[in-house]
């Protein structure tokens, strides 16, 4: 049986460098963001993306995120890797928990991970979880 865990986020910092960009091609960026949960998930993360900008319509990303806090009053750190594509809009998100990667409390964490983002900007991280 599996528990959710329901947070919002906010990017709190962001830098940008990019690392391709053949002739005619689009741009490959790494970024590194650290985000600030709130809800379910109360803490903070550090992140490193990988971020392909086809078209203003047209993006992918993967990354990987470590989380340290606490989840439904457990405290520990985990790491969660997930990613997508925007295509009109669009986001079609994929992600997980990184089996054994969690700490402290989170020991034995697995799970999946889903983010959605609203019309005015809000992003969502929900977490389909179990303890090992």
């Amino acid at each position: 049986m599996s528990t959710r865990a329901v947070s919002t986020y906010d990017n709190v910092s962001e830098s940008q460098s990019q690392i391709d960009g053949p002739v005619g091609g689009p741009p490959i960026f790494r970024a590194s963001i650290q985000r600030r949960f709130r809800g379910g998930l109360t803490g903070e993360s550090v992140a490193e993306a990988l971020i392909c900008t086809g078209t203003p319509d047209g993006i992918g990303y993967v990354a990987t995120d470590r989380f340290s806090g606490r989840l439904d009053g457990r405290s520990g750190s985990f790491v969660f890797q997930h990613g997508g594509t925007i295509e009109g809009g669009a986001l079609r998100p994929f992600g997980y928990v990184v089996p054994g990667s969690g700490t402290g409390e989170l020991r034995g964490l697995r799970g999946d991970v889903t983010i959605s983002v609203s019309a005015a900007g809000e992003h969502t991280l929900t977490l389909e979880y179990h303890l090992a």
